[in-house]
């Protein structure tokens, strides 16, 4: 739609959730709750006709627990789909190399018996489960917050990941937000505590990123 000065407004028919993070007015759906912009007169995602009356819930930001505990559901996750990934891994590398199962599997449990012979110098296959579960690590945190902003823990709890312009934070920034949890753990914590800390509820990696975590 063009205004008379030549302008282009955006069309009313789409979801407002970046306007709603921002503190943009917007109109709720009383069916769904989903906003909407303010020129909308039916909610964009089922149809409902919208209240007259304009919100401007400003955005909510997550604060420390409620970032933790979707945190602790994000890594239990991690642990189950790295057990099923490293049983399968096993179950291959197993069968083509048995020279490596007879060394691994003499207490019944390979990854056990892998921690136990941490002492020792590592072998190259030590180094590649090693090297694999970094990967898996850093490829959950670099797709799940980079595609939509939000991980399983966070769609669990209703939080996602965005700039503080409210834009998507897109895979690059979600790679740096990955090494900023790294840096995190280096401070012994405290970069996680710093949202407890910050008026803004960020941590150091929110701060490495420019980001924020919103409550949607």
């Amino acid at each position: 739609m063009t205004t008379g000065d030549g302008t282009q407004n955006p069309p009313p028919f789409r979801d407002a959730s970046i306007e709603r993070d921002l503190g943009l007015p917007v109109k709720i759906c009383t069916g769904c709750r989903a906003p909407n912009l303010p020129a909308s007169q039916y909610c964009y995602r089922c149809g409902v006709k919208l209240p007259d009356t304009v919100a401007l819930p400003g955005p909510q930001r997550a604060g420390f627990w409620r970032r933790f505990g979707a945190y602790v559901i994000d890594n239990i996750f991690i642990t189950i789909g790295t057990t099923i990934i490293f049983t399968v891994v096993f179950s291959i590398v197993f069968a083509i190399f048995p020279e490596i199962a007879d060394r691994y599997l003499i207490s019944g449990s390979a990854w056990d018996t892998i921690l136990a012979a941490s002492e020792l110098q590592m072998t190259w296959f030590e180094l590649a489960v090693y090297g694999l579960g970094f990967l898996i690590d850093l490829a959950y945190w670099t797709g799940t917050i980079g595609w939509k902003g939000r991980s399983v823990g966070k769609i669990m709890l209703g939080l996602k990941v965005v700039r503080v312009d409210g834009s998507r934070i897109g895979y690059p920034r979600a790679f740096l937000r990955y090494w900023g949890y790294m840096l995190c753990w280096f401070t012994f914590g405290l970069g996680f505590l710093a949202i407890a800390w910050s008026k803004e509820k960020r941590g150091l990696h929110d701060l490495l990123c420019d980001s924020i975590v919103v409550r949607v």
